[in-house]
């Protein structure tokens, strides 16, 4: 990393209302050299408890990073310090300034690369809340580059706390910035990747568009996307990804396809607005995980990014999972309140299939009049401005749908056990067989007319499915050593 370094400041303060109404905890200046970076800053307030973040996302160990602390009095003294334990400090009076190092150089896992920060040549990720003391909530803060280097988010972006603030540095990357239903929207890629600049970005448009539709506003006036490979491809996923405050960061390997990666951002996107623009607060990701990966899974198949038959195959996914995961017998809130202590598997699964549920209630019992749709637009505008409020209460109030479907919510969410997908999907017309563990959902030949219209306006084509079931039954039929020549010539 070179020696020379250029200057960036970001003045991270909440500039979402006027300067004057808020106080900033500290100004701090972050230095980025080889493998780390250098932290120094002033209090506003004088204290001797120092706290730093030790575990986030299930991610442990986290303040072990941190080392060298020194701390300083108001008139330049310096101040004895002793470690308490991993992030928790005691000093022998009150310190205002302080001094200290965080080591960015390894991550625990490659998934960590979404949710702490890190660095490595070229290109890292700075996020405040595991850099800066707990009791920071709001700072000025400027960042140090090493020649040619820069950060984005840039310093017009808009954050409400440290907590939420991301920046993405490096050397070689490309941004491009649209208005997009009157949100300003900048997209910034690092690297080279299978698909352009330009691709991804009109995925990104097509996608906030849509959920800016089903929501029926914007959730601000801006938000980023930064997509980065992994710094260490070595065991990494295809992807991993975090939506926080109003910038979401995309981690991935360089041959990652844009469709996989377009229907993934579907689902993190769509954080911009639940949960990151409501003021709730709580651990309700049933709602905010669950629920959002069946509403974005509806979005991608509206922008025809998945078929329905990926969507039954998706659920069917899902369903097998809930089912092999621990802790069946919680109810989601149950699962939600214990997630990063192994329940995150049930979490994601049983709530989206939760969503499915309860979505073709919703549309039966109101002759297809609403949807999950309805509820989500109500539940944003009812919580985006405000006193905050509990996560749990007023997701399963808007749920709840004026009584209409206080029964549905009960029995999916707030009871624990099963979902018993094959008694309460049979009315729909759909018929469910578990075979090892593994859930198979498919349509019955003979429909209803009002279950085929509810079935249509999910994107479902019986003409489709007649040539899925042709092609499938003509599999059978060739001897085995044609059918891989009919698997390699067909289209998905």
């Amino acid at each position: 990393m070179p020696n020379i370094i250029s200057l960036v400041r970001c003045a991270l303060l909440c500039i979402l209302a006027p300067f004057s109404l808020f106080a900033q905890d500290a100004n701090v200046r972050l230095e980025v050299s080889s493998g780390g970076v250098t932290v120094a800053g002033t209090l506003a307030a004088p204290r001797a408890d120092w706290s730093f973040r030790n575990s986030y996302a299930g991610i442990g160990r986290v303040a072990e990073r941190i080392g060298s602390l020194a701390l300083r009095d108001s008139s330049g003294g310096e101040v004895a310090v002793r470690l308490l334990a991993p992030g928790e400090y005691r000093a022998a009076r009150p310190a205002s300034e302080f001094r200290y190092r965080v080591d960015l150089s390894r991550l625990p896992t490659p998934v960590a690369a979404a949710h702490i920060s890190w660095l490595t040549h070229g290109r890292g990720l700075l996020m405040l809340g595991d850099l800066l003391p707990q009791a920071v909530k709001r700072a000025r803060v400027e960042i140090v580059l090493p020649a040619g280097w820069r950060a984005f988010p840039s310093e017009t972006s808009r954050i409400a706390e440290v907590a939420d603030a991301v920046f993405a540095i490096g050397a070689d990357q490309r941004t491009t910035e649209r208005e997009i239903k009157g949100m300003r929207v900048s997209t910034t890629i690092f690297g080279e990747w299978a698909f352009t600049g330009q691709e991804l970005v009109q995925q990104v448009e097509r996608i906030v568009a849509e959920h800016a539709r089903v929501f029926g506003d914007v959730p601000g006036e801006r938000a980023a996307l930064v997509l980065l490979s992994f710094p260490d491809a070595n065991g990494a996923p295809q992807w991993a990804a975090e939506t926080r405050g109003t910038t979401t960061v995309f981690i991935a390997r360089p041959s990652f396809a844009l469709a996989p990666l377009a229907v993934t951002l579907a689902h993190e996107l769509f954080h911009l607005w639940v949960p990151n623009a409501v003021q709730l607060a709580g651990e309700y990701a049933w709602f905010y995980e669950g629920f959002t990966l069946y509403q974005a899974m509806r979005a991608a198949q509206r922008l025809e990014l998945l078929s329905f038959q990926d969507c039954l195959r998706a659920l069917e996914r899902a369903s097998s999972a809930s089912l092999a995961a621990d802790g069946q017998e919680l109810s989601l809130l149950e699962a939600s309140a214990r997630r990063w202590t192994g329940q995150d598997v049930l979490v994601y699964n049983k709530g989206m299939v939760a969503a499915f549920l309860y979505d073709l209630a919703l549309r039966q019992r109101t002759k297809n009049r609403s949807s999950l749709d309805d509820v989500y637009r109500t539940f944003f505008r009812r919580h985006r401005a405000g006193v905050t409020e509990d996560g749990n209460a007023a997701a399963l109030e808007a749920l709840r749908f004026n009584g209409l479907m206080s029964d549905v919510v009960a029995e999916l969410i707030e009871h624990p056990g099963e979902a018993k997908l094959a008694e309460r999907l049979a009315p729909y017309g759909l018929r469910v067989e578990t075979v090892g563990g593994r859930v198979r959902i498919t349509i019955e030949d003979r429909l209803t007319p009002a279950q085929r219209d509810l079935w249509r306006r999910l994107g479902y084509n019986p003409l489709d499915e007649r040539t899925r079931r042709q092609r499938e039954r003509l599999k059978q039929a060739l001897p085995r050593e044609d059918r891989t020549q009919t698997r390699s010539t067909s289209k998905p």
